[in-house]
């Protein structure tokens, strides 16, 4: 087996699958990507090279969930840090997705490293009709911890990696 691109919260993620900038990683034993419970997504933005237009990507995807019809989205949280001297800004979308088949957890940390944007997507699937309450024990357990952990990470590896 090869070795996981990456590891997020301890739990080491293999790539699976690639489209033009985005990029899905899933631990060892989710190699299924029609079942898979947890994945992280890497999206970079080659054309976002500044903190506004890295707002304007975080508020394309809310407009995105506000427009979504095949899916029930609820926005469970935003917010941004502002930019420092030592730091460029970032943002934080938190959001639940409910289709007939599965309910998702999505968080989404969009950020610049070397002047070029991208997204750490960290998403949790619940599959069946009746799994809303697992999903709020998941989220009351390991939303924030997962929260913390997403915006701590900073390995970004390829392709989210400066060349």
């Amino acid at each position: 087996m090869k070795p996981p691109s990456f590891s997020l919260a301890g739990v080491p993620y293999f790539h699976r699958w690639s489209q033009g900038d985005q990029h899905e990683y899933t631990p060892k034993d989710q190699e299924d990507l029609e079942k898979w419970i947890d994945m992280v997504t890497l999206v970079v933005y080659p054309k976002v090279t500044d903190p506004q237009g890295l707002a304007m990507r975080a508020n394309t995807l809310l407009d995105n969930y506000q427009a979504t019809k095949s899916a029930k989205v609820v926005v469970l949280k935003t917010s941004s840090v502002p930019a420092t001297k030592a730091k460029p800004a970032e943002h934080l979308v938190v959001a639940l997705l409910a289709t007939d088949a599965f309910l998702e957890l999505a968080f989404t940390r969009f950020r610049l490293r070397k002047r070029v944007g991208g997204s750490v997507v960290y998403s949790r699937r619940f599959y069946g009709t009746d799994v809303s309450e697992a999903a709020t024990a998941w989220l009351k357990k390991n939303g924030p911890a997962t929260e913390k952990a997403l915006l701590a990470w900073d390995a970004m590896p390829p392709p989210l990696a400066p060349k």
